[in-house]
């Protein structure tokens, strides 16, 4: 489970970088793959 505050510093740094909402969905969605 990634923590709330975690998702909001990425989505900032993402947001920085130029990085769309859909391809942080993605990135998330990989990550959860490979934790459980």
């Amino acid at each position: 489970m990634i923590l709330y505050a975690e998702f909001e510093s990425l989505r900032r740094v993402a947001s920085i970088l130029g990085f769309s909402h859909s391809t942080i969905a993605k990135y998330l969605k990989e990550i959860r793959k490979k934790l459980c």
